[in-house]
């Protein structure tokens, strides 16, 4: 990946085959997939992957959106701002603009306690055989219609868990 993408997002992949729904149109497909990077969440690993890849947005599950016109930093009121010009110009609620990007059911993020977070991660990673497992932050089991990934905490000793489904009755049998 060259650091020079002007529009270079990063972003950790969670939704196997998004950007292939696309029908018919692979050349966007395509170009979006080269416009993302995934990496590690963590305050410490986003800065450091957006300035190597000079990034200009990057963003996690737990609400956390760097942005590189904020020194690569987290910022809360930078997102505020966004949504709030991005909602200056629609002619509909907040609600509107969420919905068509809402296409999973998803748990939001669960902490557990264990007493080997290292022992939980392989125990899980090994339960799914049949799944595609990645382990770039945590590890992440991927079936076509779910997901999930389980991860140690980089402040606490817990791991967290995220589930997303294609729809709410899949989420729930699998959570």
């Amino acid at each position: 990946m060259k650091a020079n993408k002007p529009y270079l997002v990063l972003a950790r992949k969670y939704r196997p085959g998004t950007f292939d729904e696309v029908i018919g149109q692979e050349a966007i497909g395509t170009t979006l997939k080269n416009a993302i990077a995934e990496n590690r969440v963590g305050h410490a690993y986003m800065k450091r992957t957006m300035r190597k890849e000079n990034a200009v947005f990057g963003g996690e599950l737990a609400a956390h959106y760097y942005f590189r016109d904020n020194p690569f930093c987290d910022s809360g009121l930078a997102t505020l701002a966004s949504m709030m010009c991005l909602l200056s110009q629609s002619r509909g609620a907040l609600s509107d603009l969420m919905a068509p990007l809402q296409r999973y059911a998803c748990t939001g993020e669960v902490n557990f306690k264990v007493a080997d977070p290292d022992a939980t991660l392989k125990r899980v990673a090994d339960a799914f055989p049949d799944a595609r497992v990645d382990f770039l932050d945590g590890v992440t089991v991927e079936y076509p219609a779910w997901w999930f990934n389980l991860r140690k905490s980089n402040t606490e000793p817990l791991v967290r868990l995220n589930l997303e489904a294609r729809d709410a009755a899949l989420r729930d049998d699998r959570f």
